[in-house]
């Protein structure tokens, strides 16, 4: 089932007087807040290289079709954005951004204030860095080994690579929501 199948179809009116029929994609299904809060309905999934949303709507629910599942869940509009990006997109998006790679990697973006560095403790747990955002001026008042910065291309990175760690419905929820679609777009 397509994203768009459901969706009722409205008389357009073209630039040339011409009248047609078109899918109203004004309208949009979105799940409840509190659906997307229930931890119990869905599983952890990091994405892979190359992994697209009807990739992993095909290994989860064997219809790469409701991809538009993956996206609603995990609150994703525009795919092309906001969707881990490959290596190849990501430096396409890179370039296209800031000009070049090398621009990226050596142009300023973020400074941070450490408040507590990285820390291995003797039971083997790991206490991580904790820091919190400043202006420039800020960090450059601050001692060396109290402060950090992040360039463009890390900030992108880190980004992109947040986008690998997804939500996935379990299954057993999938007809559920197919029926409610169509409910909604028979109104």
């Amino acid at each position: 089932m397509s994203y768009f199948t459901n969706f009722p179809e409205i008389d357009y009116k073209t630039l040339n007087g011409n009248q047609i029929r078109v899918v109203d994609i004004t309208r949009r299904f979105k799940f409840i807040e509190s659906i997307l809060e229930r931890s119990y309905i869905f599983y952890n999934y990091f994405v892979t290289e190359g992994d697209r949303p009807d990739v992993v709507a095909e290994k989860f629910y064997d219809d790469p079709d409701i991809d538009w599942i993956i996206l609603l869940t995990n609150r994703i509009i525009d795919p092309h954005f906001e969707w881990h990006l490959t290596y190849q997109e990501f430096n396409a998006f890179i370039k296209k951004k800031y000009g070049s790679i090398e621009s990226a990697k050596t142009t300023d973006c973020k400074y941070f204030r450490i408040i507590q560095k990285f820390k291995k403790n003797n039971d083997g747990s790991i206490e991580p860095e904790l820091k919190i955002g400043v202006d420039r001026i800020m960090y450059l008042s601050l001692s060396e080994e109290s402060r950090s910065k992040e360039t463009n291309y890390e900030y992108e990175f880190r980004l992109n690579e947040e986008r690998r760690n997804i939500k996935i419905i379990d299954e057993n929820f999938i007809p559920q929501i197919r029926k409610e679609v169509k409910e909604i777009y028979a109104r």
